[in-house]
């Protein structure tokens, strides 16, 4: 009858006070040195800013950057929202005080795990353990008798740095493509305005002709290396034939005439007489 009358005593206070005062508990064993050095980074931790970073339509926390507090009040509903896709692991919901506390998953949009907490009284705190298939939480509840977080979600810095790293590799490939590797400028700072004409059949015909404004650069086509090089002759506007300066790139990207001027009118030659074979290059606009 003692035992039962304490027990009484002992759950009736528990319930008056919200959480079990000292005199409940047996002694603690006092704190070796070593034990309090490792309690010591636990703690920071606990203490560490833990503000919400946005407060829009919610209250939403950094992960990992301290203890998440969620505050609940008795008749209301706290919703936790993990991120979506994650999903909690088989007994992985662990509650510090599972008889005045409730908490249940349920799923909503894009496959989203919400995190129903429930209170029965005010002024009681306990803590939240969730493991899912992504992350651990640890969360801090307390309740009061009006104060409540309806909807609690988190910022995961570790998910902002891979969109980052998506958005510079997109950009990346968007320069890469939008880029002539032969000449590593970018397509909208060229001038693909040429006309090329005569001998289709010649196999070092090329296969475009484009300038940045100071250079010339005509790719050849894939057949030059069977065949002989042309001879590049610039025409200037009285229709006269000169020698232009140029170089022969020769690579990966195909061989390429890089001339030191931007022509309006061109040939390239191969042989002589009646066996000769001429292709017209001219500038548009």
């Amino acid at each position: 009858m003692k035992r039962l009358a304490l027990l009484g005593l002992v759950l009736s206070g528990v319930a008056a006070a919200g959480a079990p005062g000292p005199e409940y508990f047996a002694p603690e064993p006092p704190l070796t040195a070593r034990d309090a050095a490792g309690l010591a980074p636990a703690q920071r931790w606990l203490r560490d800013q833990r503000y919400p970073i946005r407060t829009a339509q919610g209250v939403t926390y950094l992960y990992g950057a301290g203890q998440a507090s969620v505050l609940c009040a008795p008749l209301r509903l706290c919703v936790v929202a993990l991120e979506p896709g994650e999903w909690v692991q088989e007994n992985g919901l662990h509650l510090g005080d599972a008889v005045r506390w409730e908490v249940t998953p349920v799923i909503g949009a894009e496959e989203q795990t919400q995190l129903v907490v429930k209170v029965v009284d005010a002024g009681l705190e306990t803590n939240l353990s969730v493991i899912t298939d992504r992350r651990v939480y640890h969360l801090r509840l307390l309740s009061r008798r009006e104060d409540y977080m309806p909807q609690v979600a988190f910022h995961y810095p570790n998910v902002l740095q891979a969109e980052w790293r998506a958005y510079h590799e997109h950009k990346k490939q968007e320069t890469e493509r939008n880029t002539i590797p032969a000449a590593g400028v970018s397509i909208a700072d060229l001038d693909f305005g040429y006309r090329i004409s005569d001998c289709e059949h010649c196999a070092w015909r090329p296969s475009r002709v484009y300038n940045n404004g100071e250079i010339t650069v005509i790719h050849l086509g894939e057949g030059v290396q069977r065949a002989d090089s042309p001879v590049l002759l610039v025409l200037d506007p009285a229709g006269k034939k000169t020698q232009a300066n140029y170089r022969v790139r020769r690579d990966r990207y195909g061989d390429r005439y890089v001339v030191d001027q931007v022509f309006s009118e061109a040939v390239l030659l191969v042989g002589a007489g009646k066996h000769q074979q001429r292709v017209h290059i001219a500038r548009e606009g």
